[in-house]
């Protein structure tokens, strides 16, 4: 639904585009394996749930195709804007050398290229360090996709030269009888936001502490149920 959002925004040069849907999906989708990845890796070493080892390779192995498909969207959602020049080619510029550019780069070279050059190697996705490691990466990336993504377009005007302040000497608006609108402004994150934001952040981990604690009681009683009944079944063989 947030996709939609975005990419029906006619206004936003950065955001109305028929590919944002299907690039917030595959996002959330290595976000998510990420963050599932390094949940099973910290339960594991912490003996609280185990996980087989081919398991945790099969996922990071379809986290490498997720983001392979997840850059592969920002390449030709970044190349249709920027490559013609035409109207909203202000927005790849600003997002490649202006204000978000910093996380822009930091989500290609550290969400994107990293882990999967990690992770696109067999060797490597059978090393939990490093599948921890590419995890972490993906995680920081996503956020960084969250930042530039939406205030990239803030600070491009929504229509230019629309109504909004009124520009010009009164000299020239008395003489002419109209007046020259022009948009003035720059976007900043108001405190409201932040607060907003961190409380969704906060809310979605403890939701995420509270059910995992509540499957993993089920789920390891489920084990050692089966742990103690195949005991039984090999004690009962060897006495036979």
């Amino acid at each position: 639904m947030t996709a939609w959002i975005f990419g029906l925004e006619m206004a936003k040069e950065g955001w109305y585009s028929a590919i944002m849907a299907p690039l917030f999906v595959v996002s959330a989708m290595d976000s998510g394996l990420a963050l599932l990845l390094l949940s099973l890796l910290g339960l594991d070493k912490a003996g609280v749930f185990r996980v087989e080892k081919k398991l945790m390779s099969n996922l990071a192995g379809l986290l490498a195709t997720c983001i392979a498909i997840d850059g592969f969207l920002v390449g030709c959602e970044v190349l249709t804007m920027a490559y013609p020049g035409a109207a909203g080619a202000e927005t790849p510029a600003i997002m490649a050398t202006g204000v978000t550019a910093s996380f822009f780069w930091f989500e290609i070279l550290v969400g994107v290229v990293i882990p999967f050059a990690i992770l696109v190697f067999a060797k490597n996705r059978a090393r939990m360090g490093l599948v921890a490691f590419a995890s972490v990466c993906v995680v920081l990336g996503a956020f960084c996709k969250r930042v530039w993504l939406p205030l990239t377009s803030f600070f491009e005007f929504n229509v230019a030269g629309g109504p909004g302040v009124i520009s010009g000497s009164t000299e020239a608006i008395r003489s002419t009888g109209t007046a020259a609108w022009s948009l003035h402004g720059l976007y900043a994150p108001q405190p409201v936001e932040i607060v907003i934001v961190v409380g969704v952040i906060a809310l979605g981990a403890l939701a995420f502490v509270v059910l995992s604690q509540k499957l993993l009681k089920g789920s390891q009683a489920q084990v050692d149920a089966a742990r103690t009944a195949k005991a039984s079944s090999q004690a009962a063989a060897k006495a036979a």
